[in-house]
Parts: C-alpha cells; sequence; structure tokens
C-alpha cells in the first residue's frame, strides 16, 4: 500500500534503525549535537528513501538481498565513500544484492536509494528492454547522459 513519512532524529542508533530493509550500524566520528532526517515513500514496489545528516560519520551496511538497490546524492557537499569510492551527484550507483559494505561521510551529507524487488526489476527489464535486468556482483556506478541526474 502506499505510503509516506517523515522522520527527525537526534540519536544515531534510533537513525540507524529507520533504515528499511538495510541492516546498517552508524558511528558518528566527531563529537556534537547529532541531528538527521529520513524521509520514506513506499509505492508498492517502488520505494524511495531521502537520508540527511549533520556530523561525519562511518557506517557498516548490508544490502538486502530480495532487492534491486541504486543509491545517488541528493545533493554537492562534503565528501561521501562507498566501498573506498566517491559518490558524486552526477552518477547512480547499483548497490550488489546481499553484499556488506562501508560508507563514509566526512560532513553534512544528503542522499538517497531507490529500490524495488527482483521480480519487479525483471518485469521492468523485460517490458522495456526485452530482457531481465539484473542486479550487479559488485558496487557499480554508472554516469548518465548529462542533466539527467538533475531531473531524477
Amino acid at each position: 500500500m502506499p505510503a509516506s513519512s517523515v522522520r527527525q532524529f537526534t540519536d544515531p542508533d534510533d537513525y540507524s534503525s529507520s533504515f528499511r530493509d538495510f541492516q546498517y550500524e552508524l558511528n558518528v566520528t566527531v563529537g556534537g549535537g547529532f541531528a538527521a532526517e529520513h524521509v520514506r515513500v513506499d509505492l508498492h514496489e517502488l520505494r524511495l528513501q531521502h537520508y540527511s545528516s549533520n556530523l561525519p560519520w562511518v557506517a557498516h551496511t548490508a544490502i538486502p538481498d530480495g532487492r534491486a538497490v541504486f543509491a545517488l546524492r541528493a545533493e554537492p557537499g562534503p565528501s561521501l565513500l562507498r566501498a573506498g569510492k566517491e559518490i558524486v551527484t552526477t552518477s547512480i550507483e547499483r548497490l550488489a544484492r546481499g553484499q556488506t559494505i562501508y560508507t563514509r561521510s566526512s560532513g553534512a551529507v544528503s542522499w538517497g536509494t531507490i529500490s524495488l524487488s527482483l521480480d519487479a526489476l525483471a518485469a521492468i527489464g523485460i517490458t522495456m528492454a526485452g530482457r531481465e535486468f539484473t542486479t550487479p556482483e559488485d558496487v557499480t556506478t554508472e554516469t548518465p547522459e548529462s542533466g539527467t541526474m538533475e531531473r531524477l
């Protein structure tokens, strides 16, 4: 059923537990007042999530095995590294299902995920390309044509 929510957090553990489908362990790396927001929109098989936080952190994440997950930066800002690679606003990542990865923020960041069930991904692939789309074995980065990410 379609649903949405906006939640604000001052506790990193509460924020970590709000990451739907993910096992997410967040460790803030500097002192100070933590503030974060998690926006979630569920449209049947499609899930959109937006995350933002004000302090640097390191996170260990287990990607869900039953979903295709795409991640992107929502806006420019301090560095955000996933699996040792910089996440930039002009690209989108395809995360590998079932994989565990580390992500590090060097300051206040804003990013999001788009996910859907593997069955929905396969059906979309057949409809759009005449073949099933699959998820990668490792994190892959795609850089669409100029202007595409701004519209997204």
